[in-house]
């Protein structure tokens, strides 16, 4: 593996002018020493020729499913042929900003699982980004919820090690990796600056947006960490399926279910609960 060589992974179908984006923000990386990998998970619209195009232009690697396996196994696929000692990944419809790598490079320390950054949302109409968790990330407090994101920078020998994503999961891929890089390697690490930029105005077949593949994995999720869990975990369990299946939250389950851990997702849905209601009177 190159030494100082940073891979970054797509998994793509279908949105090539999304993609066009995509790949445009890592080609204006002030970060030079990077190693593209574009896999195109059955694409059938004019993806498959631009990025054979590119392949043969030497910037990027292609690859391509010939029916769709999914977005794990796609990013998987490229996990495994990378030749970059770091990796990181970036969604096909998001963006890096120009710094986006050399300071998850520079951030990054062995003695952590991974770095990662806040993801500022762009909804169309506006940009907004959430930096009150930063710092260490231990797996207590990952349990609670995925205080991550959607992405992380760290080794590629480390993604390996821990066997890549879950194609068996519905949803939470990412936030699953997550937890077994920790518990595998150790805390991870969250800088204050956000430069990796979600756009959701389209939210084109995004499974964070499915609440029955979502509810699935939840319960998935509490199988394979329950062991884990603490009485304070049990509680925000409870409250994320509350939230997913979209429930009514009496003031008392409110105050039953809430912790530390968990108050950043659970009072805000809870605040919207009341609007949502009151609006209808």
């Amino acid at each position: 593996m190159c030494t100082d060589l940073v891979t970054v992974y797509i998994p793509t179908k279908d949105r090539l002018k999304m993609l066009r984006r995509a790949l445009q923000s890592v080609y204006l990386q002030t970060y030079r020493n990077i190693e593209i990998i574009v896999v195109d998970d059955g694409s059938t619209d004019g993806t498959r020729p631009f990025l054979s195009k590119m392949e043969c232009e030497g910037k990027l690697k292609a690859v391509f499913n010939e029916r769709t396996l999914g977005a794990c196994a796609a990013r998987n696929a490229a996990i495994f042929l990378a030749q970059g000692r770091y990796i990181t990944g970036l969604d096909d419809d998001d963006e890096f900003l120009p710094n986006h790598i050399s300071r998850l490079h520079k951030s990054f320390d062995t003695d952590f699982s991974f770095v990662a950054c806040p993801v500022t949302v762009d909804n169309g109409k506006r940009r907004s980004v959430n930096k009150h968790v930063f710092g260490k990330i231990s797996k207590n407090k990952l349990l609670h919820y995925n205080i991550v994101g959607n992405q992380v920078f760290t080794l590629t020998e480390r993604m390996r090690g821990v066997g890549g994503f879950d194609e068996a999961l519905p949803a939470l891929q990412d936030y699953d990796m997550w937890l077994r890089l920790i518990g595998t390697y150790g805390a991870g690490k969250k800088i204050i600056h956000s430069t990796y930029v979600q756009y959701t105005d389209h939210e084109e077949g995004r499974i964070s947006s499915n609440k029955k593949k979502r509810l699935e994995a939840l319960r998935i999720l509490e199988h394979k960490y329950g062991k884990n869990f603490s009485s304070a975990h049990k509680k925000t369990m409870l409250a994320k399926i509350y939230i997913n299946e979209g429930r009514r939250l009496p003031f008392r389950r409110l105050v039953a279910l809430l912790n530390i851990g968990n108050y950043r997702i659970l009072l805000p849905y809870y605040i919207k609960r009341i609007i949502k209601v009151g609006g209808r009177r």
